[in-house]
């Protein structure tokens, strides 16, 4: 019934266009739609907590922004190494530090953070370091995204400036300091973690970030008088992505919420 209810407010084509589609289950989907008090809200398959703020079922429009959102995040998380490419895997010459200290993966590759000081709302923050450096033996071009948990994707926090990219001759670095804190909905939904990306791309030619960009969705909210602050931020210290040749490396981080309740 409520794919019904669903497909009667956008069409299947419209889904088509966007790489969305309903299916039968909510072990095949990778997000769901929950019908609750005349919204739409939205979902990881099996757990009732959102995701984002709700819908309501009277904005067809909005919900398929939000849908189409989400799809281009997904598309930027799975982008999948060039199988044809010649740049080595040993060109992602990649340290994490927090606060100073080098953070290093879990067994499945991701980073743990537990952010050891408060923002002006209480939250944990604290400081991320990432140390890019080129060990390839030639010179490439790196961009990076931020991969939000509220899928936004932000392509301006390691070079200062929106889908820019930088050349890095080999074995020359470049570090970027960010502020990071929990967002409040993590806490509010008594989330175990935020987890959030970043996607580095290195080409052999320049290319460029702009068709990654885009904003948060709202956030989903218990407490409506709640201050709310950015995750992420930068601390002092018109093309497509279409290179030739072009390799990907996706780093995970799990943000601890020290509130949470098993």
């Amino acid at each position: 019934a409520e794919k019904q209810a669903f497909l009667g407010k956008i069409s299947t084509t419209e889904l088509q266009k966007n790489s969305l589609k309903c299916v039968d289950s909510a072990a095949q989907a990778e997000v769901c739609l929950l019908p609750k008090e005349g919204a739409w809200t939205l979902t990881n398959p099996g757990d009732h907590r959102p995701l984002t703020a709700p819908v309501a079922f009277h904005e067809p429009e909005k919900l398929l922004s939000q849908l189409k959102s989400i799809s281009r995040w997904a598309f930027a998380k799975n982008l999948q190494k060039n199988p044809a490419s010649e740049i080595p895997d040993e060109a992602f010459d990649i340290r994490i530090s927090q606060n100073g200290q080098v953070v290093f993966p879990e067994n499945d590759g991701s980073y743990t953070l537990a952010l050891p000081e408060k923002n002006k709302a209480g939250q944990p923050a604290g400081r991320l370091e990432i140390h890019l450096t080129n060990g390839a033996a030639e010179p490439l071009y790196f961009g990076l995204a931020y991969l939000a948990s509220l899928f936004a994707i932000e392509t301006s926090l390691f070079w200062d400036k929106p889908y820019t990219v930088r050349q890095l001759e080999p074995g020359n670095s470049h570090e970027k300091i960010l502020a990071l804190s929990l967002e409040n909905y993590i806490s509010e939904f008594n989330w175990q973690a935020e987890q959030c990306h970043f996607l580095v791309i290195a080409a052999a030619s320049e290319f460029s970030l702009e068709l990654l960009e885009q904003e948060d969705l709202q956030e989903p909210v218990k407490s409506k008088n709640l201050e709310t602050y950015r995750g992420i931020s930068t601390l002092s210290k018109n093309a497509a992505l279409k290179p030739e040749d072009w390799k990907t490396c996706l780093l995970t981080f799990n943000i601890v919420n020290p509130a949470y309740r098993a």
